[in-house]
């Protein structure tokens, strides 16, 4: 499975998002919460695993889109 990941800016603040890529209908979503120095490789490779696994994931931004 094919893996969409993109850094999204909301407002000042920024964030890792992650979903499979060609998703037909909404999906689940997982808040990735990260450590207090941010997103690092390793936070986005887990955001990449989750949507690997069929759902929509997100670090950060995501709380303040919904």
């Amino acid at each position: 499975m094919s893996i969409k990941g993109e850094w999204i800016r909301y407002g000042d603040q920024v964030g890792y998002f992650a979903a499979p890529e060609r998703a037909k209908a909404s999906l689940p979503s997982v808040v990735v919460i990260s450590e207090i120095m941010g997103v690092n490789d390793q936070i986005e490779d887990v955001t990449r695993r989750i949507a690997a696994a069929g759902y929509e994931a997100g670090q950060d931004v995501v709380i303040a889109l919904d």
